[in-house]
């Protein structure tokens, strides 16, 4: 595992490792459990690598400790995570929510992210958790299983078209960020 220098801090980056997998170590089954308070670490980090990932530099990466503590755990909860494990270790992590499909009247889970660190890639780890994603959705109700994916991200669209997903091209994102809030909030 290498470290990422962001100010302030030295965190392992996760994606970055070189070294192969043992078959041992290959073949030890993918753990999916709900993250605890104990996770907050390991939910950071895989934060930051994903931030990494997603080509934002360390100026750009804002997350910290105390944002995911209370996002997560704290009163007001506003998401849930799963931590993948394998022989214990952590190799992966989905970030979710439950929002509302006004026309169908119907709750959608919305993954906001899910990592996978490079090592465990393409054995099966992200649908694992997609898979346990599903089952929730369908005993939540929900009508839907909806996320986002970058344009450039193509081993994560076939990922998730192999899994039954449709890669939606009529549609586009609209993000209004907190930096815009008082200019629209004073017009």
């Amino acid at each position: 595992m290498s470290m990422a220098v962001v100010p302030g801090m030295a965190i392992p980056v996760y994606g970055q490792q070189s070294a192969s997998l043992s078959d041992e170590r290959a073949q030890a089954p993918i753990v999916i459990c709900d993250a605890t308070p104990a996770d907050l670490e390991i939910l950071y980090q895989m934060s930051v690598a994903l931030a990494f990932f997603e080509r934002k530099s360390a100026a750009e990466i804002e997350v910290t400790r105390e944002k995911i503590w209370r996002c997560a755990f704290g009163p007001n909860k506003v998401f849930s995570a799963l931590i993948a494990r394998r022989n214990g270790q952590p190799v992966g992590m989905a970030v979710f929510y439950y929002a509302y499909a006004g026309s169908l009247g119907a709750p959608i889970l919305y993954c906001e992210d899910l990592f996978v660190e490079r090592l465990y890639r393409r054995q099966g780890v992200a649908s694992l958790m997609l898979k346990e994603l599903v089952k929730r959705a369908s005993q939540f109700g929900c009508c839907r299983v909806q996320g986002a994916v970058f344009n450039w991200n193509d081993e994560a669209a076939r990922c998730y078209e192999n899994l039954g997903a449709q890669i939606r091209r009529d549609l586009h994102q609209v993000r209004l960020d907190a930096s815009k809030f008082k200019r629209l909030l004073e017009s």
